[in-house]
């Protein structure tokens, strides 16, 4: 039988064809994949002619397309090539950000970055506030296609964590589908690298975001999480002794993260592929810097308007925050490791214990006061900061108690009520906006924590199953679902996914 011959599909539009992607028109005058990007479906790019190219008009051609050089990936270096990129110019009219116009105006972007700077940031402080917006401001977006992407994957994570003022103020102009759309459509964080700060941070907050949308069977997020572990594991280990004292700071902070990320996934029995050890002598620990003592790396000779209004992540360090939360992460982490060498109750004793220290340790801004008063250098990051560590530290503890404890056990029934008080207390005193700025990590840890409540409730002293819950208990399971009910907003999913 004679071989079927493909045909290819020659009135293709130019984002289609650029994506390499088969371009389909269900209704209406723009084809189904523009209108899911929400850019212009036109036909502008002019059709190539079969044989050889006539080479004065393919030099006149190419001179009227903008590029973006992008430098050698350590495999290609050591060839010695020098490959660039070549990405055709957007197909509208660029505002002063050039391709960050394809998800909304110039105002609507720095609205965006405001808020990651003054809500995320405390639980994220991978990027260097001034440094960042003086590469803004100084057109880096239009040159550098990386650190492009890298400003879309931090739009992309403020809406995803933000969920309710983004659906008010941002939806549908930025969302995460149209700041991934964008950034594979012109290429902008290639799998091959290079490896970077910048493409390492972007493939991460790209993950936080799709992690917080998308269920975790899908693909695309194991390979854009991969992609940041390996990265980040490459600079790491060849790459940090040549950084800036400030590139390899938020390198350490981005690799705390991602620690952090890797034993969160393995609590909820997620596998991951890719692989980040953290060495207990510490050398990966990043200090607890603020950007102003990071400036000192930072030369903003070059940047025309340097005038750049404070925050309070500049004079503030909320690393301490960050290798805290660390810590009650390993804790369960190394119980992972005991189990194999002691008994039970001893390896649930001692997780316990890690744990406790740890929030003994905390500096005064960081320990929960049950609404009281607060030190005088305290933030409303701090705040953010308190809402996670207290949530995760609730969470792990839940967790080793479902491990290595017995739920007959009337100790380990104390303590599943103790844990729940103790949660609903943190829920119900912090604003809604701090726990908000936490995105959807809290939520999986509150359904956790209240499904092993339920469990130990159902099941009596001898091991049997209950019939009937005390009011008391039904009354605290009511106001945890009830407060779950509200972090999970979910309005824009329908539409976006």
């Amino acid at each position: 039988m004679q071989a079927r011959k493909h045909t290819r599909n020659q009135n293709a539009c130019d984002v289609c064809r650029n994506r390499r992607v088969k371009c389909r028109y269900t209704q209406g005058e723009f084809c189904d994949g523009c209108q899911s990007l929400g850019v212009p479906c036109t036909s502008n790019r002019p059709r190539r002619r079969r044989g050889p190219p006539n080479r004065h008009a393919a030099q006149d051609a190419t001179s009227e397309i903008p590029t973006y050089p992008v430098q050698a990936s350590p495999a290609q270096s050591i060839q010695g090539t020098s490959p660039f990129l070549s990405i055709e110019s957007p197909l509208y009219s660029p505002g002063l950000y050039g391709t960050l116009s394809l998800l909304g105006s110039d105002t609507l972007i720095h609205s965006v970055l405001d808020d990651w700077f003054e809500h995320i940031h405390p639980l994220a402080p991978i990027i260097h506030r001034r440094r960042f917006l003086s590469r803004l401001r100084a057109g880096d977006a239009n040159n550098d296609p990386v650190f492009c992407g890298l400003v879309i994957s931090v739009l992309c994570a403020t809406c995803a964590t933000l969920r309710r003022k983004s659906f008010t103020e941002y939806h549908p102009l930025i969302t995460l589908e149209r700041g991934v759309g964008v950034i594979q459509t012109y290429n902008l964080l290639p799998v091959e690298g290079p490896y970077s700060l910048d493409w390492c941070v972007a493939k991460y907050n790209l993950t936080t975001a799709s992690m917080a949308q998308r269920d975790m069977t899908d693909p695309w997020i194991y390979r854009t999480f991969n992609e940041a572990i390996m990265g980040t594991r490459y600079l790491l280990s060849f790459k940090l002794g040549e950084m800036t004292g400030m590139d390899g700071e938020l390198l350490k902070r981005l690799n705390c993260l991602l620690v952090i990320s890797m034993i969160n996934l393995d609590m909820l029995g997620d596998p991951i592929l890719g692989r980040l050890a953290f060495d207990s002598n510490q050398t990966h620990l990043p200090n607890p810097l603020t950007d102003l003592d990071l400036d000192l790396d930072l030369d903003l000779s070059h940047n025309p308007n340097p005038e750049i209004p404070p925050c309070h992540g500049e004079s503030i360090s909320y690393v301490p925050g960050l290798t805290h939360l660390l810590t009650i992460f390993l804790s369960w982490h190394t119980c992972q490791t005991d189990r194999f060498y002691m008994p039970a109750e001893k390896v649930l004793a001692n997780g316990l214990l890690r744990i406790q220290t740890s929030l003994d340790d905390l500096p005064p801004e960081l320990r929960w006061r049950g609404g009281l008063s607060r030190p005088q250098n305290a933030t409303p990051g701090h705040d953010v900061q308190i809402a996670n560590i207290f949530v995760t530290s609730l969470y792990v503890r839940s967790n080793l108690l479902q491990q290595f404890g017995t739920s007959s056990s009337v100790q380990n029934q104390k303590e599943h009520r103790s844990i729940v008080s103790d949660l609903l207390e943190v829920l119900y005193h912090l604003p809604q906006p701090i726990l908000e700025a936490n995105g959807y990590s809290l939520i999986p840890k509150i359904r956790d924590i209240g499904a092993a409540y339920l469990e130990v409730l159902q099941i009596g002293e001898e091991g049997g199953v209950r019939v009937a819950i005390e009011d008391e208990a039904k009354g605290k399971l009511e106001r945890l679902l009830r407060k779950l009910g509200v972090l999970d907003f979910r309005p824009a999913l329908a539409e976006d996914t």
